[in-house]
């Protein structure tokens, strides 16, 4: 009998992102625990030529198309408690679904070219930190969610936990991979 491993599908995308970024030829491999129950982590990303490695803890959201709002997609994420120590990075992932431009011939999808996703990728303190200072819009108190605004995956705007929209664009993955790269060596 062959063990079957699951893995949820935002987990998934994750993994097969890293992969892409971070070569097997340069000396990296991604692993999951061999235990879903695993505390604190999601996946490990190794190098074998620095024997270094980090963690990631990976946090999904639902994500929103709205009718009438500033930005084509909303994520939505509850906060969550981090025990220090136990992952050096965190990575939102928001699953959206492309919006068509123009006059749409068919109502049926021909590829799998409908959909898309959004990285955020936090160290530990920054995540930390990020959760510490949620605020809701209109008073001073702890907001327990929080929201990200998106028309495309180059730039993403907190909308909710903070009292105005502010740009985390430079947290998005695509632009802190090297970041890794760096800690790694």
């Amino acid at each position: 009998m062959d063990p079957v491993i699951k893995l949820s599908f935002h987990e998934w995308m994750v993994i097969n992102e890293l992969e892409k970024s971070f070569k097997k030829n340069d000396g990296y491999t991604v692993s999951i625990p061999s235990s879903r129950q695993q505390k604190g982590f999601d996946v490990i990303l190794y190098n074998k030529i620095s024997r270094k490695s980090v963690t990631v803890q990976i946090k999904s959201s639902r994500t929103y198309t709205p009718t009438s709002r500033e930005f084509s997609n909303y994520t939505w994420f509850n906060s969550f408690p981090i025990e220090k120590g136990l992952s050096d990075y965190y990575i939102l992932f928001g699953l959206y679904v492309k919006t068509p431009k123009g006059k749409v011939k068919r109502t049926k999808v021909k590829n799998q070219n409908w959909f898309d996703f959004v990285l955020l990728l936090f160290t530990e303190d920054e995540m930390w930190e990020f959760l510490s200072k949620l605020t809701l819009r209109n008073s001073d108190r702890k907001d327990t969610k929080f929201s990200f605004g998106f028309d495309n995956t180059k730039e993403i705007f907190l909308t909710r936990g903070s009292k105005e929209t502010v740009d985390y664009s430079k947290y998005l993955l695509s632009k802190r991979f090297q970041e890794i790269v760096r800690v790694m060596k």
